[in-house]
């Protein structure tokens, strides 16, 4: 982790060597961060685990191919109404990881069948 960056560095070059002391000098070109969403939703026509399956593959699925980020169910595995998303994404640009996570919320927002109770996006 790169304190000067505030970001995670995964690579750095060895410039010189001042008065015995080592100096690292960060290659900004590979910066990166990593966000990740979690979303708690409600799905009030889901009679079963099954059928609540059905349609959060489905939401996984459109998100995947859409954005291109990982997502996973978190929580509440067993609760047939209730359902908690985390979509996680890494890039070299921070607004466009917040820009591409905002959209992923807009995505859920549109589902009819799904209620978004709760979000939270946090970018490291």
């Amino acid at each position: 982790f790169c304190i000067l960056h505030s970001a995670f560095c995964i690579h750095q070059t060895l410039c010189l060597r001042a008065t015995s002391r080592l100096i690292f000098v960060w290659d900004l070109r590979l910066l990166m961060f990593i966000g990740v969403c979690t979303i708690e939703m409600h799905i009030p026509e889901s009679g079963s685990l099954k059928t609540k399956r059905q349609s959060l593959r489905s939401l996984k699925d459109r998100i995947r191919r859409s954005f291109n980020v990982s997502v996973s169910e978190v929580d509440d595995n067993d609760l047939w109404q209730k359902a908690s998303l985390a979509v996680a994404a890494v890039s070299n640009d921070r607004s466009h990881l917040n820009q591409t996570l905002d959209h992923v919320l807009n995505m859920v927002r549109a589902v009819p069948e799904l209620n978004l109770l709760d979000y939270h996006i946090e970018i490291f």
